[in-house]
């Protein structure tokens, strides 16, 4: 197993993705079968209550909001999948098996009830 201790509080995908793969980097062993997956985090803060850091320079905050809604917007848009990130691979040789899926009407619109009378 590994971890990451970010300087501040980030959701800002680019970061995320290099945390994972620096780790990634550190815990990966060539010729095992890996099957899953989990990622536990902790110290979760608001959005509007980010700490910053003294120390943290040349970081523009407002450019990465704008790009991740971008973003967003644009996968909202076009598609889950229109803008997406290349460390994600572009070929998926694998699906996720969805069986036993609990359905996501609170968190996915296009799974929200709909109540007839």
């Amino acid at each position: 197993s590994g971890s990451y201790n970010f300087q501040i509080a980030s959701s800002y995908t680019p970061e995320l993705i290099t945390a994972a793969q620096n780790i990634l980097s550190k815990i990966y062993k060539a010729n095992y079968a890996y099957n899953k997956l989990a990622v536990m985090a902790y110290g979760l803060s608001y959005q509007n209550e980010k700490q910053l850091s003294f120390f943290e320079q040349n970081r523009d905050l407002d450019k990465e909001k704008i790009l991740m809604k971008t973003v967003d917007n644009l996968n909202s848009s076009y598609g889950k999948t229109s803008v997406f990130y290349a460390s994600s691979g572009i070929k998926h040789r694998w699906q996720t098996r969805q069986l036993k899926r609990s359905p996501r009407f609170m968190s996915d619109w296009d799974e929200i009830l709909v109540v007839k009378t």
